[in-house]
């Protein structure tokens, strides 16, 4: 399954954070534990406890 993720870091974070480029590219899913997703990035970089309701299914026929 490929997913787009949103990084609640930044916006959670209080006082001045520093502007970084956000995630946009599809990320595939590995793993499922919970709420807690395990996601592989097109370079091959895990990002892991990614909570699944900052993620949006993309669907396989979606272009950029």
């Amino acid at each position: 399954m490929r997913v787009v993720y949103r990084d609640p870091r930044a916006r959670a974070a209080g006082g001045r954070t520093p502007w970084k480029q956000p995630m946009t590219e599809p990320l595939d899913v590995v793993a499922k534990d919970g709420n807690k997703l395990t996601l592989r990035a097109l370079d091959g970089k895990l990002l892991e406890n990614c909570h699944i309701e900052n993620c949006v299914i993309v669907s396989d026929e979606a272009v950029d």
